[in-house]
């Protein structure tokens, strides 16, 4: 009898931790899930308008920062003629990844109302919008840009609200192409007297890109790493850096 009564115990116990183990990871799913907008068909098209301004605007803000070596607000006593020193004084200059993405998101708050103009085009509804806050997230074959832009929407007697424009993608390599900025790089930090034309040729042959090199002085060069988008109604993506050699020694 004492032995079916611990025997009830143990299955209790056993039951009871069953139960506490599947409330904490139904909790914790359910905490990390995030919120899914959904988007009424009333503002669809304000919805739609605002993510086509997204997709511009965050293409603008990428094809910038590519011009500019990775930055949107250029850095002082950084640049020669407008590009970004990624070697200077013999010292790795380049900007981490991190903050080229920070640079993309800056552009992209600070613009994005310019494509917006107040809603103008939708004269049936009343739109009060609030601070637009974006991150973008530079992958290997795109860029991804995320906006959280508060939208209280009134048609009629009718209340929405729009806040979350995600996963807004831009189909230019940065993640590629910014890699083969840090292979070019670190070839160049092993010889300040040369540039590997070979080494750059097999880059670019393997890569799918073209990287040609201008000389602006005897020893500062302007790498270009390009992507041929292969669209005629787009320019091809242009990656520009300034590289300072040490020059010859006399």
């Amino acid at each position: 009898m004492q032995r079916k009564g611990q025997l009830a115990i143990i299955i209790i116990v056993v039951i009871v931790i069953i139960v506490v183990i599947g409330l904490f990871f139904g909790f914790r799913n359910k905490n990390i899930q995030p919120d899914i907008q959904v988007v009424d068909a009333e503002v669809q098209e304000v919805y739609d308008f605002v993510v086509d301004c997204i997709e511009e605007t965050g293409e603008e803000a990428v094809y910038e920062v590519g011009r500019q070596g990775g930055y949107y607000e250029i850095p002082e006593n950084t640049f020669i003629i407008g590009f970004p020193y990624y070697v200077f004084e013999g010292e790795n200059k380049m900007p981490t990844k991190q903050l080229i993405e920070q640079e993309i998101a800056k552009y992209v708050d600070e613009n994005l109302e310019d494509c917006i103009i107040d809603f103008v085009d939708f004269p049936d509804y009343n739109i009060n919008s609030g601070e637009i806050a974006s991150r973008a997230v530079i992958n290997q074959k795109n860029v991804e840009i995320d906006v959280f832009y508060d939208l209280d929407i009134r048609k009629e007697n009718t209340k929405f609200s729009l806040k979350n424009f995600d996963n807004i993608i831009i189909p230019i390599r940065l993640g590629e192409i910014y890699d083969i900025a840090e292979q070019v790089v670190g070839l160049q930090l092993e010889d300040l007297n040369n540039i590997c034309v070979s080494c750059l040729i097999e880059i670019a042959e393997e890569n799918d890109l073209f990287i040609p090199v201008e000389s602006y002085t005897e020893n500062i060069f302007i790498y270009h790493i390009i992507e041929d988008l292969q669209n005629p109604e787009k320019f091809n993506y242009d990656f520009v850096f300034a590289v300072e050699l040490k020059g010859e020694e006399e």
